[in-house]
């Protein structure tokens, strides 16, 4: 990730993503195309410990492991894990160099997460993040919801599953004429449609 996203990080979660030396960095150990689930997990995470006054949970390492994400971290409760769990099941879904969708693919032995525009690109190479709206954690202008309050809904749908979730979004909806849901997350109106299904989903209608 570039220094610039990551001092950015560091600077909205400092208690989830500690700075690690004076420069502020925190030594994120992936492309800048995961940027946008690193922001929506502190986030959560950050919530979570302002609701639950729990005991601050801490990254230590935060990488890509066989084309996707890992969180390695201490503390946190059932939730955390949960939010963990999604956003590393879900980064599979999004190329790590740009962030739009993407899939795993196998380059002679080593598996990256790629769209098709990047696929060969080194995740150390700089990029221009296209395609995406500029990195925020809450609501737009236009009150839109944030990547969070998308995974979050889905969460408490799904009585904090995290296997439940990841399912959910990446299986093709009727309700969304065949499309997965993760394919809506990047945008400000794929993101509102999502929270819209989730609670006809809630109150028995599948329309």
């Amino acid at each position: 990730m570039n220094d610039e996203l990551d001092i950015e990080l560091t600077s909205r979660y400092p208690v989830v993503y500690p700075p690690i030396s004076n420069s502020g960095l925190h030594g994120f150990e992936c492309g800048s195309g995961w940027f946008h689930l690193l922001d929506a997990t502190g986030c959560l995470i950050q919530r979570r410990m302002d609701a639950a006054k729990s005991e601050p949970f801490v990254a230590h390492q935060i990488k890509e492991k066989f084309g996707e994400l890992r969180v390695y971290y201490s503390h946190g409760d059932a939730y955390v894990s949960a939010v963990i769990d999604v956003i590393e099941g879900l980064s599979g879904r999004f190329c790590e160099i740009c962030g739009d969708r993407g899939e795993i693919h196998e380059d002679q032995g080593w598996l990256s997460t790629r769209c098709a525009r990047h696929l060969g690109t080194s995740a150390g190479k700089t990029v221009q993040r296209e395609g995406q709206e500029a990195p925020q954690t809450g609501a737009s202008p236009l009150h839109s919801p944030s990547i969070a309050d998308v995974i979050d809904s889905a969460l408490s749908l799904f009585g904090g599953n995290p296997t439940h979730v990841i399912g959910w979004y990446t299986r093709q909806a009727h309700a969304l004429g065949g499309i997965a849901p993760v394919d809506l997350l990047n945008h400000p109106a794929g993101r509102a449609q999502l929270l819209r299904l989730i609670g006809q989903i809630e109150h028995g209608v599948y329309t």
